[in-house]
């Protein structure tokens, strides 16, 4: 190695060791809104959603719905719904036939609350 080129070494290292000197410290990002983790659930959901939820067909809900075998759907002008908390029962009862739902339905929200 020449003397010319140790010496451009020399400078480019001085070069370097000036400009890691004069930077700024890291930049910590400002924390952004945090994302809404907490979706709003539904109280009522579609044909579809429905029958994705029970994991049958759309045409396996709609065979059992004119059957009477889901739970009571409401409607609202032309769009019917079946209320979430219909669904839950639905299932944690074993899927009972929509008379046998109704019936349970109306026993358990006759039933006094019980008392602690």
């Amino acid at each position: 190695m020449t003397d010319a080129e140790r010496f451009d070494l020399l400078q480019l290292d001085e070069l370097l060791g000036s400009l890691t000197a004069r930077q700024s410290p890291p930049v910590t990002p400002i924390p952004s809104q945090p994302k809404r983790r907490h979706r709003l659930r539904p109280l009522a959901v579609r044909r579809r959603e429905a029958a994705r939820l029970s994991g049958v067909s759309v045409s396996t809900w709609r065979r059992w719905d004119s059957a009477g075998a889901t739970p009571p759907s409401v409607t609202v002008g032309k769009l019917t719904l079946w209320p979430m908390r219909s669904l839950r029962l639905w299932v944690r009862w074993g899927c009972p036939s929509r008379a046998e739902f109704e019936r349970r339905l109306q026993t358990t929200e006759m039933r006094p609350p019980k008392s602690a």
